[in-house]
């Protein structure tokens, strides 16, 4: 909400937004997404998004749910689990028409908050 309220009045002030300057807001309500999520970190490249979860997640079965529930609707090819020290990580491939930015992440990570929190 805050990041909209942000954007609401830089848009009143500077008007529309550019691609990236948009793909920048979106990439801030993801690190929040993800900050509620127990999520430190994410890697994206070449087809390959790593979400490092840290020890005080406990939605794996959540997580397997939805990537088994909407595993067409974002287009990812397969999924794994790995544990890195004190973190779990998930590594999505997805298909190469995929466009993953900050939107497309946005809704991604978002869906998850979402469907975690019912």
């Amino acid at each position: 909400d805050d990041v909209l309220a942000f954007k609401k009045k830089l848009t009143q002030i500077y008007g529309r937004f550019s691609a990236v300057e948009e793909n920048l807001l979106n990439m801030r309500v993801v690190s929040i997404l993800c900050g509620t999520l127990n999520i430190d970190n994410l890697k994206y490249q070449q087809g390959v998004l790593v979400l490092f979860f840290n020890n005080s997640f406990t939605g794996v079965d959540y997580l397997i749910k939805f990537l088994d529930l909407y595993k067409e609707k974002y287009g990812f090819l397969a999924f794994s689990f790995g544990v890195v020290g004190n973190t779990t990580n998930v590594t999505v491939s997805f298909s190469s028409s995929c466009v993953v930015d900050g939107n497309f992440l946005k809704g991604f990570i978002g869906g998850f908050n979402v469907f975690y929190k019912k």
